[in-house]
């Protein structure tokens, strides 16, 4: 547990929790400013505000009203910056040397609570948000992703939102709604810290607080919008034809786990889901890509939420294997819910979990970045040996109840997308398959 000792979770004066871990054999000091105001939390006639925002932000701020000054000041130390917007959060980073610490912080800040929101920096960006959503709608992942999420859950729902906003959407934005998004969301008690590298704590803390910890709140802290089980759609089959693709994507999707159980029992998910598709000898691998052919590649996805969480199995297929692989998915899957997995393969999973886990210390970025998910999501953060410890105490009977008792198939859903019609007649012949093995 030496790791531990590098490790320090604090709140500055006004709200902002930092998560610091100290690494001395770096030369860097890498930090990130997270906003709880990512996609989810749009108004629902501001959709891509988020997006649009976070470009904007890092387009000028007081001390440097350009870009081009933003960026040069940064690599004048040699230093490197990036800005995203995920579901959650509109996220700032910054990585340089150590000694530069203050101007690391001072950067950030500027960028969080200085941005001046440029008129010219606005149309400027604009154009180019316009030009990566229209590249967006050229390729042919966006359409296929659009019409998951639509089959996935119920209709309108904030877990259907795209990636980005609409090209229509966006042209309506205007620089006001930029600046009131933001001016909502950048607030001490929307935002979290984490610093990672070569760092001395005491002058961290004191640079935070002299900077981010000046700032005052002004509104009521976002909270994620309620979502259960309820999400997931009862639809089973959906087909959407797209006559030039060679390939079919199929996506076999069944309520699962959520955030409002234990720690352990999504563990053991993620193990299972490991052994049944998504590890190079797992079951579905070997059954559908080994022995028989008719895949190149399978594996597991899924979303857990508060309240929400569901569990899918995908694939791209050859239309003429697509009738084959669907019967072998749904047969491998009801034995595995029905028997569970070998006590071999369980302890294989647990073996191979365990040494992919212990293999963190070697990537500091991916340590850093499985803490700060602790940090926000779990009650408590653990380094790859806790995790272990955890593992090691997880049984074989534990891993036969969760898949018996929280794999819900009587709500599983066909996704099927190519070349291939959504006639009532196909429907039908996979609405069949599915009763064969999972009877709705």
């Amino acid at each position: 547990m030496g790791q531990r000792k590098h490790l320090s979770v604090f709140t500055l004066e006004n709200g902002i929790k930092v998560l610091s871990y100290r690494m001395p054999y770096l030369k860097s000091i890498y930090i990130k400013v997270g906003v709880r105001g990512g996609r989810v939390f749009e108004p629902k006639n501001k959709k891509g505000v988020a997006h649009f925002t976070e470009h904007l932000i890092g387009s000028g701020t007081v001390s440097f009203p350009t870009e081009q000054e933003l960026v040069a000041h940064i690599e004048s130390f040699a230093g490197s910056h990036a800005l995203s917007t995920s579901f959650r959060f509109i996220e700032v980073d910054i990585h340089g040397p150590a000694p530069h610490l203050e101007n690391l912080i001072r950067v950030l800040y500027e960028i969080v609570f200085k941005p001046i929101f440029s008129p010219l920096a606005f149309l400027s960006e604009r154009k180019a948000i316009l030009n990566e959503l229209a590249q967006k709608e050229e390729k042919p992942q966006t359409k296929i992703k659009r019409f998951y999420d639509q089959s996935l859950v119920v209709p309108q729902s904030f877990l259907s939102l795209d990636a980005l906003s609409t090209l229509h959407t966006t042209k309506r934005l205007k620089r006001k709604d930029l600046v009131s998004y933001w001016k909502k969301i950048a607030q001490p008690q929307n935002i979290h810290i984490v610093v990672g590298g070569n760092l001395d704590l005491k002058e961290l803390r004191l640079r935070l607080q002299k900077t981010f910890g000046k700032e005052h709140n002004r509104s009521r802290i976002l909270t994620m919008p309620k979502c259960d089980q309820s999400y997931f759609r009862n639809k089973p089959i959906s087909i959407q034809h797209v006559p030039d693709y060679s390939q079919i994507y199929l996506d076999v999707n069944f309520p699962s786990v959520s955030m409002k159980h234990s720690l352990a029992t999504r563990m053991i998910q993620r193990l299972l889901c490991s052994i049944l598709a998504d590890n190079r000898s797992s079951r579905l691998n070997t059954l559908l890509r080994i022995k028989n052919g008719v895949v190149y590649d399978i594996g597991t996805g899924g979303h857990v939420m508060d309240q929400f969480g569901y569990t899918g199995i995908y694939s791209r297929v050859a239309k003429n294997n697509l009738n084959k692989v669907i019967e072998l998915i749904l047969q491998e899957l009801r034995d595995f819910i029905t028997r569970g997995p070998t006590e071999q393969e369980w302890e294989n999973a647990k073996h191979y979990a365990t040494d992919r886990e212990l293999l963190r210390y070697d990537n500091p970025w991916s340590l850093l970045d499985n803490l700060e998910g602790n940090f926000l999501f779990e009650k408590q953060i653990l380094f790859p040996d806790d995790w272990n410890s955890i593992r090691a105490k997880l049984t074989f009977r534990d891993a036969c109840k969760v898949v018996k008792k929280y794999w819900d198939v009587s709500k599983i859903q066909l996704c099927i997308q190519g070349n291939i019609k959504n006639t009532a007649q196909n429907r039908k012949k996979y609405q069949k398959l599915l009763n064969r093995y999972f009877l709705h």
